[in-house]
């Protein structure tokens, strides 16, 4: 009777601790930059710029935040807030302030960093292309295509920019 009283509690914890691990994995959003399926040439557009911190290959993820149609909804929760998981220390959630589709069908997603006063966001989003711009105090960063689906992630060091 004492074993399967130990089995029963041993089949408990693990039940508790892997419920804890799903919730917690639920809870947290997954992000809009996958990890691509193949790796960098050496000649690509990855190779570092004098202003140019470090550099990565991502895939977007925009079907998670588009409706079926395509479009985007700025009443629709996946498009509210955003997870910008540029680089494994440097993830945010970005909040949505402003959308906007152009005359040729191009979406402008404007907002600001939760929690980083004086952040900005502005995304272009066209068919499976986006070009993005994030500020914050102390850093920069941009999204740019590199072609066939991936696009490149930078961090940008700005005290090496041009001055006006």
């Amino acid at each position: 009777m004492k074993a399967d009283t130990k089995l029963a509690m041993v089949l408990i914890l693990l039940t508790g601790m892997l419920g804890g691990a799903c919730a917690s994995k639920d809870s947290a959003p997954a992000g809009l930059l996958l990890e691509p399926k193949t790796k960098a040439q050496s000649d690509s557009p990855l190779a570092k710029g004098n202003f140019v911190k470090r550099s990565r290959l991502a895939v977007l993820d925009l079907d998670s935040i588009r409706e079926k149609d395509g479009s985007l909804d700025a009443y629709s929760p996946k498009v509210k807030t955003l997870r910008l998981n540029l680089f494994d220390d440097a993830a945010y959630d970005a909040e949505l302030d402003r959308l906007e589709r152009n005359r040729s069908g191009a979406w402008a997603w404007t907002g600001h960093l939760k929690g980083e006063e004086g952040s900005t966001v502005t995304l272009i989003i066209t068919k499976d292309i986006v070009i993005g711009n994030i500020f914050l105090v102390g850093a920069s960063y941009e999204i740019r295509s590199a072609g066939n689906g991936q696009h490149i992630v930078r961090e940008i060091d700005r005290s090496r920019l041009p001055k006006d």
